[in-house]
């Protein structure tokens, strides 16, 4: 049987534990409450909250949607559930809070921040640019709208604009490693490799356990063909996060170019286990193995990779598919998918009707 405990006396101490960073003793609280009403508002909010602090995202939007049962249209619920959701990769069910929450209050800039990163990851970049815009028009010191603005940016093949984002990002805030990380990958877009470097190597400054600046910096010093170098930076990368795909399919194109064919294929092998989308990624695997004389699964493979060609899917470059069809309709479909997303059409028109004279 539970001991009766005074509950708004309880809250106060476990919110002060919880902002003071001692996680553990506002658990404790939050339970001690919800032994008394499980129903509690309050208890069960911030409680999911904790558990969203620790990477425990599904258990914080379970906690949270039960206290949305309580009071559905909280909006610090809402927006603290969206949040939850965008780790979990269900950026429409986040979208759909962010939303709400916009509808009770059009000026929560952190709820216009966080959808445009939805609509990012939804792919609907133009949308996502605006919530950006419509961020920094309420708080034009919004440092991160101005990255996140800089990065849809950079997606949308506008390096100069996106570096213009990063740079008043870092004018906001000069400590900001994901913006000179990001403005890195802006100058490496513009094949300014020197001056990426040095960005890179300012962000690892600031964070030096950052693994995606680790993971650019070798991208940019195999650009440059300094290739024992840019090794060194993907193994760094890869002693912080072991099971970043992106890293090891970057570090296994580096292993092709030095010949070291079998650690090739096995990082594009254990890239492909935890990212079976990721571009490219089996016709890489296909041509590694292939030039290692490894014909394990060779008509399983092709297969594959014929199909999801076929289906309109980016799995491998028009050079290395062809070992894999002779089919023109095939090597089109290929072609094209890897052109749609390589070198978009562009939303403003080269030419827009205006006449010249010639002298």
């Amino acid at each position: 049987m539970n001991a009766k405990i005074n509950i708004s006396e309880t809250l106060g101490t476990a919110f002060a534990a919880h902002q003071a960073g001692n996680l553990p003793k506002a658990e404790q609280l939050y339970h001690q409450i919800l032994a008394t009403d499980r129903k509690h508002f309050n208890a069960l909010q911030l409680l999911g909250v904790i558990h969203a602090q620790r990477g425990e995202f599904r258990e914080a939007v379970r906690l949270i949607k039960a206290a949305l049962k309580v009071k559905k249209n909280d909006q610090q619920a809402l927006y603290n559930l969206g949040k939850a959701l965008l780790p979990l990769k269900r950026p429409g069910d986040a979208l759909k809070c962010f939303d709400r929450v916009l509808s009770i209050r059009p000026d929560h800039a952190e709820a216009q921040n966080n959808r445009g990163i939805a609509l990012q990851e939804l792919h609907r970049l133009d949308d996502a640019l605006e919530c950006f815009d419509e961020v920094l028009a309420i708080r034009p010191d919004h440092a991160e709208a101005q990255n996140n603005r800089g990065n849809i940016l950079l997606e949308l093949h506008r390096p100069d604009e996106a570096l213009q984002s990063y740079d008043k990002a870092l004018a906001i805030h000069p400590d900001y490693f994901e913006a000179r990380n990001n403005r890195g990958n802006a100058l490496l877009e513009l094949n300014h490799f020197d001056e990426a470097l040095r960005n890179y190597d300012q962000a690892l400054a600031i964070h030096p356990d950052y693994a995606k600046a680790h993971n650019n910096r070798g991208n940019v010093l195999r650009g440059l063909r300094r290739l024992e170098d840019s090794l060194e930076s993907y193994n760094r990368a890869l002693a912080i996060e072991p099971n970043a795909a992106r890293t090891l399919f970057n570090r296994g194109k580096l292993l092709l170019d030095l010949k070291l064919l079998d650690e090739a294929v096995q990082d594009f092998e254990c890239g492909i286990n935890i990212d079976p989308n990721y571009s490219d990624a089996r016709g890489r695997l296909y041509y590694a193995k292939r030039h290692a004389c490894d014909w394990r699964d060779y008509e399983e493979e092709t297969s594959l990779i014929l199909a999801e060609t076929r289906a309109g899917k980016r799995c491998a470059t028009p050079w290395q598919f062809l070992a894999m069809s002779d089919l023109p309709g095939d090597q089109l479909q290929c072609t094209q998918s890897w052109q749609r997303e390589n070198h978009p059409v562009s939303e403003s028109p080269l030419w827009t009707g205006e006449r010249y004279n010639h002298d």
